[in-house]
């Protein structure tokens, strides 16, 4: 997937999971009962697959729907709308030098906190040269 891209189109998305998967069009196109065309016009954002059409996707590629859907967050107030939700959904904190954490008594904090540690091992792993960027953004389209 595009390092620094804020935003990433559905097909964009579609395309980078598939080849992550080691699928071509075609295989998609036969897992989902649909034409290769169709793939293609997704994958080129030419059409927009409904929400079944992408949950199907996501089920032949072996990733989480989540992956794929869009989030647009054009601006530093679309990215603060998330964590404010994140806040109150999974208990992330502002810290007074600007880092975000994981108030732990929250709700769901425990598997939030397990997740951002699992994240940033993987994380270093890419940066120590252990993984490559595939397999990296691979493991993000996975997680659960």
């Amino acid at each position: 997937m595009e390092r620094g891209a804020v935003w990433l189109s559905v097909g964009k998305r579609i395309r980078a999971a598939r080849e992550a998967a080691g699928m071509t069009q075609a295989e998609v196109a036969k897992a989902l009962g649909v034409s290769e065309a169709s793939i293609r016009l997704y994958e080129l954002g030419k059409r927009k697959p409904n929400p079944e059409v992408v949950e199907r996707i996501a089920a032949a590629v072996g990733i989480d729907v989540q992956a794929l859907r869009e989030i647009e967050i054009e601006n530093v107030r679309d990215a603060l709308e998330v964590l404010f939700r994140l806040e109150d959904a999974c208990g992330l904190t502002p810290g007074p030098d600007g880092t975000l954490g994981v108030d732990r008594t929250a709700e769901h904090a425990p598997k939030m906190a397990a997740a951002i540690e699992k994240w940033a091992e993987m994380k270093r792993r890419l940066d120590e040269g252990e993984i490559g960027e595939a397999e990296y953004e691979a493991w993000k389209s996975r997680v659960r």
